[in-house]
């Protein structure tokens, strides 16, 4: 993977910033950035460049100073141009849909902790639904609240996500499922996290999939982290993984120790016994031979409840994040069932993360 650039411009302070920083945002992609530096004013007049600096990418899209509100604006435009000539890498991508409202915003905020440790890029996704939804306008003024956000939020960001790929975003008509799918499909499923914020039962989960959440959880094989309304993210240092189905629980469990391994956190493996036994020790042995060092612990706690149960437990470990299978009737009915509340996981203070076999 290979983009061609050129860089125009006068080597001044803010030329070798520019530089600098995109070099520094595109490397952590995998992407090779070649870039011919045009510095005398002969070449610069005949290209016709308008303002410096400016940038043209694969000798077609030319992106200058002036189209962009300030020289942090200007390299995150050029970064996300390059990364889309691309399809972003080899970067780990956050796909986080907005409707602009508070517990949506709070997801976001989320994943942007969550992307200090994955290094990987934000994708703001809106999706307007014409015709059927409460509105403040037409498409196109859903648009420019859009952008007019997005703006906002990568201007915000710049001083403090020092390293951190500016915020992409994606601006889509249409059913937020199907448009979800087309995202998730265009890219490689383990790079790509889903992460919504969710209220219960009228949250966000409710109000942007209603009554598919859980078709929307099992169609997406991404990985989807759902985030309680007052969760902020503190870190990830204890993530509780709840085993159901040994035939799932050994698929997964690769993807949950590298998850473990990548936010340096502990893992406990927990069991909700309803009168049914699990093979716990069988999983013991194999989850030492992926992570030898990793601090993991394994219990078995009993309960006619299973959402409640793991909450419960979850608080008395004080973890971060509880991680379930779709496929694991038991659990992931539960946990979506449509009467939400207090006692179970969605509802809680934890976030949920769901990981496909």
């Amino acid at each position: 993977m290979m983009v061609d650039i050129k860089l125009y411009g006068q080597q001044t302070s803010t030329y070798e910033y520019v530089k600098l920083m995109l070099q520094r945002h595109i490397g952590s992609s995998g992407i090779i950035l070649n870039i011919e530096e045009v510095n005398d004013w002969e070449s610069i007049v005949r290209d016709k460049v308008q303002s410096l600096p400016m940038v043209l990418v694969n000798g077609e899209e030319s992106i200058d100073y002036s189209q962009s509100a300030n020289i942090h604006s200007f390299i995150n435009n050029v970064t996300l141009k390059v990364l889309r000539a691309e399809n972003y890498g080899q970067v780990d991508k956050i796909v986080v849909p907005t409707d602009f409202s508070d517990t949506a915003t709070n997801a976001l905020v989320y994943a942007k902790g969550l992307n200090g440790k994955l290094e990987g890029i934000i994708q703001l996704v809106h999706v307007y639904k014409p015709g059927t939804q409460i509105d403040t306008g037409s498409e196109s003024k859903r648009q420019e609240m859009f952008d007019n956000y997005l703006l906002k939020i990568n201007q915000s960001w710049a001083h403090s996500s020092d390293g951190m790929l500016p915020i992409d975003g994606d601006f889509r008509t249409g059913f937020v499922v199907e448009e979800l799918e087309e995202i998730c499909a265009q890219g490689v499923a383990n790079q790509q996290l889903i992460v919504i914020g969710s209220t219960g039962a009228s949250g966000a989960l409710k109000r942007i999939f209603g009554s598919v959440s859980t078709e929307i959880a099992r169609s997406i094989k991404n990985p989807i982290v759902v985030v309680p309304p007052h969760a902020t993210y503190q870190g990830i240092r204890t993530i509780v993984y709840a085993l159901n189905n040994l035939a799932d629980d050994r698929k997964v469990l690769p993807k949950v120790l590298d998850f473990c391994e990548r936010m340096s956190a502990d893992l406990r493996l927990v069991h909700v016994s309803n009168e049914q036994s699990y093979p716990i020790e069988e999983l013991k042995s194999e989850t030492l031979s992926h992570q030898p060092t990793m601090s993991v612990s394994y219990d078995t706690i009993s309960g006619s409840n299973i959402a409640s149960s793991l909450d419960d437990y979850a608080s008395r470990h004080t973890a971060d994040l509880i991680t379930v299978v779709p496929q694991s009737k038991g659990i992931f009915q539960d946990l979506l069932r449509q009467s939400v509340t207090k006692d179970m996981v969605i509802g809680s203070s934890t976030p949920l993360l769901i990981l496909h076999p």
